[in-house]
């Protein structure tokens, strides 16, 4: 019996090393990284970036994530939120399969980075893991996603950034089992609302990076039974119910 996707992207995930890499993947990584970096400075003045942070810097916590590069230190979620909101302001930052995935995957990865140490080679691994999973699960749909109403780059970022963090944090497949089930609770985000004074793209996309990465409920035990992929939202989307997941990373959409 095939087991259910959750736990296939989990194993898929787990199985990521820096070694493992291909170096048409890390093409793919040093891209990203450099785009979303480009495009956060170009954000830093914008509107969005300033409210964004103001209201972030309210919230206080551990100095821990450093913020738009500088000498600043935020809790991870907040550095995290500020610096995918700057990354996306001005709708520059890469487009891949109808999603911008590095300026949600990179903040993520640098805000968790700050905390624990992690190596530049641990990170290429995260990217690779978020980019994958966000790939595989979008491409499992048949009909176009902004055709429907839906944003797919906030409905799969809190999932794509879940898998980047496990790979963060060393989380074995019980746990990231456990994150990419919560991270099906924080997707969403409605193409209704783009144009209007509230800028949802940037909120949606900012909201992906730190709504994905609950560090207290990454790093609780594995619970055999939080896993319900027949049932949950990452199941909904899916039009080829028990398929094995076969993931080639040299076979990845590049981002334009």
């Amino acid at each position: 019996m095939t087991s259910p996707l959750t736990a296939d992207l989990a194993a898929f995930v787990t199985g990521i090393t820096p070694q493992s890499l291909p170096p048409e993947a890390l093409e793919v990584v040093r891209l990203g990284f450099t785009d979303c970096c480009a495009s956060l400075f170009a954000g830093l003045p914008e509107p969005a970036t300033r409210t964004v942070a103001t209201l972030a810097r309210a919230s206080g916590g551990r100095a821990e994530s450093r913020v738009l590069f500088g000498a600043e230190k935020l809790p991870a979620p907040e550095a995290a939120l500020i610096n995918a909101t700057s990354a996306h302001a001005l709708d520059y930052d890469d487009y891949a399969f109808s999603n911008h995935p590095s300026a949600v995957l990179v903040p993520a990865i640098l805000a968790l980075a700050d905390t624990c140490g992690a190596s530049g080679a641990r990170m290429a691994a995260a990217y690779v893991a978020g980019y994958e999973t966000w790939a595989e699960l979008y491409l499992r749909e048949s009909d176009h996603y902004h055709a429907k109403g839906w944003h797919p780059t906030a409905t799969f970022g809190p999932i794509g950034a879940a898998a980047a963090a496990c790979v963060i944090l060393g989380l074995d497949a019980g746990r990231t089992r456990n994150a990419l089930a919560i991270a099906g609770s924080f997707a969403g985000g409605l193409m209704e609302n783009f144009g209007t004074g509230v800028k949802p793209p940037d909120l949606q996309v900012s909201d992906s990076a730190p709504g994905s990465d609950p560090l207290q409920l990454l790093r609780q035990p594995t619970d055999p039974d939080f896993d319900r992929a027949d049932k949950a939202w990452i199941a909904r989307g899916d039009q080829r119910p028990g398929k094995t997941i076969t993931i080639d990373l040299k076979g990845s959409v590049p981002v334009d």
